[in-house]
Order: C-alpha cells, then sequence, then structure tokens
C-alpha cells in the first residue's frame, strides 16, 4: 500500500493540493473556509457534494460511482503521474476518505498532510481565497476493486 501520511515539512511545492474540510454539523463550513482560505492551487472536494452520492441508499454518505469519480477527478485535472496532497483541519477523517478514493483508482502518490491546513501554513504554504481551476484532464482508470469488495465483505463475490 506504500506511504499514507506525510508530514507538512515534506511536502513539495509543486503538489497537487486537495481541501477537504468539512464539519458534520455545519454542512456548509468546509466550504466557506476553503473561500476565505486555502493553500494557494487547492481544489475543494465537500464529503456531501464530491465525495459521496447523497442519492444513494447505503449508509449517511453512500460510496459515488465510478463515472461520479471519474468526473470528479478529471474535473480537477488530476493525472496519474501527479503527486497529490490532500488536507483537512487536521485529526478528521474527510481527508482519508479523499485518499482511498484515489487508490481506488489507483493514483500511486497520494498523500495525506498530517495536521491538516494548519500544520501547512505553520511551514510556510501560502494561503488565498483565488480560486484556481485546472485544463479537465481524460483518465484511463483501471480501478481497483478488490479493494472495494473487502471493505463491503463481499470478496465472494469479487
Amino acid at each position: 500500500m506504500g506511504r499514507v501520511f506525510v508530514d507538512a515539512n515534506e511536502v513539495k511545492k509543486e503538489g497537487l493540493f486537495i481541501d477537504t474540510r468539512f464539519n458534520l454539523q455545519d454542512k456548509t463550513w468546509g466550504q466557506t473556509v476553503f473561500n476565505e482560505g486555502h493553500i494557494e492551487g487547492a481544489v475543494y472536494w465537500g464529503l456531501e457534494s464530491d465525495l459521496s452520492d447523497m442519492s444513494g441508499k447505503e449508509g449517511r454518505h453512500p460510496m459515488p460511482t465510478k463515472e461520479q469519480l471519474t468526473n470528479l477527478f478529471e474535473s480537477a485535472g488530476l493525472q496519474f503521474e501527479d503527486t497529490i496532497y490532500i488536507y483537512d483541519q487536521g485529526a478528521a477523517p474527510f481527508a482519508a476518505r479523499a485518499w482511498w478514493m484515489l487508490k481506488y483508482a489507483n493514483f500511486p502518490n497520494v498523500y495525506i498532510v498530517n495536521g491538516g491546513m494548519i500544520a501547512l501554513t505553520e511551514v510556510g504554504f501560502g494561503v488565498t481565497s483565488e480560486t484556481k481551476s485546472y485544463p479537465k484532464s481524460t483518465l484511463s482508470i483501471q480501478w481497483n476493486d478488490k479493494d472495494l469488495c473487502k471493505s463491503r465483505r463481499c470478496e465472494a463475490n469479487c
């Protein structure tokens, strides 16, 4: 599986950043704080708007479809060779959820920033309220379905 977490002082400035800050008690909080300030160049992925299929019936935050995930990844302009750093507010599960979805799609260089947004700013990463958009990419994803099956305890059906 490789390394999951990276300390903020190990993060390379040329990487791509995904902000996944969210609050289950205030569903607009993550987008609001992103709009107020985020790591320069970061894109925002919300738990309910991007990392869940809220039309689904399986659980509180159902897994997005492969089509939805492909669209999310391509809309962010991601390429498989990118180094991707995911952060949340620190000590929250949202960056881990995005990390898992990217690994499910076999992105090889994906890391969760230990300590989240605060840790990145403490080591000098710039913060901006400006939103950056990236050219849409085209991906040919080889899904790691065995990981999904294991997580749903359906090994017999894989």
